[in-house]
């Protein structure tokens, strides 16, 4: 027992020591990313007299492809930093009624009531949660769970509070038959929205390098304007 304890302690404590070390790189690269855009955009305010935003909108268009690129970059190191935070999920399950209290990481779910209420497609049952989280109250979630009349199949329907820093899922799973109290498991992940702002952000760079850059456009215009002057040349 005492070893399977530990061996399990082993594996938490190297999952955590990798996905600090991947935060940690994912800060750096973000650094440098952003460190491109920053030099870039300080070299034309001093030659140019733009203010900042002004100068990292025309640094980026001219040259979308290597800024796009970096966009695209800096969206993987936004998901990378959303992976990292799986290895601190956090879980709990108990049995609750009205009053009962549940605790995970630093919050703490309070079952305020329990209803239960029947409609033409479903019967169904809901338990409303307070929240708190280091004593500060943070609203509701009211997870519920259906028996729908026509298949005879029940659903559990997740209610949800989510923040950049992590996402807390509350279920309702059922009854217990022996003392009749509800069922709840309540799930704590952290970093889950930034796996989809980093989705976001990787494709707005995928377009931005797909836009044709100042150079570009430039460059088409002298040689659509030499393939015009070579052809009334040739016609005289």
């Amino acid at each position: 027992m005492a070893a399977a304890v530990g061996g399990i302690l082993f594996v938490a404590g190297v999952r955590h020591f990798y996905a600090w070390m991947s935060l940690f790189l994912s800060i750096f690269v973000a650094a440098c990313i952003l460190q491109e855009f920053y030099k870039g955009a300080r070299t034309r305010q001093r030659t140019g007299g733009e203010n900042f935003a002004q100068a990292i909108y025309n640094l980026t268009m001219r040259n979308t492809r290597r800024y796009g690129g970096y966009v695209v970059h800096l969206g993987i190191v936004m998901l990378f930093v959303g992976f990292a935070g799986q290895a601190f999920q956090a879980q709990t399950k108990g049995l609750m009624q009205e009053g009962d209290e549940l605790r995970v990481k630093d919050y703490v779910l309070r079952a305020r009531s329990i209803v239960a209420g029947d409609t033409p497609n479903y019967a169904y049952q809901q338990i409303i949660l307070d929240i708190t989280k280091d004593g500060k109250p943070l609203g509701t979630l009211n997870p519920d769970r259906r028996f729908f009349k026509a298949s005879q199949q029940p659903t559990s329907h997740v209610a949800i509070r989510s923040s950049l820093a992590e996402d807390l899922y509350t279920v309702l799973a059922g009854q217990d038959p022996d003392s009749g109290r509800a069922v709840v498991e309540v799930f704590v992940n952290p970093l889950v929205r930034w796996v989809w702002l980093g989705g976001f952000v990787m494709f707005f760079g995928t377009l931005l390098a797909l836009v044709p850059s100042r150079v570009e456009r430039q460059m088409a215009e002298i040689r659509q304007a030499q393939e015009v002057a070579f052809r009334a040349s040739d016609a005289k």
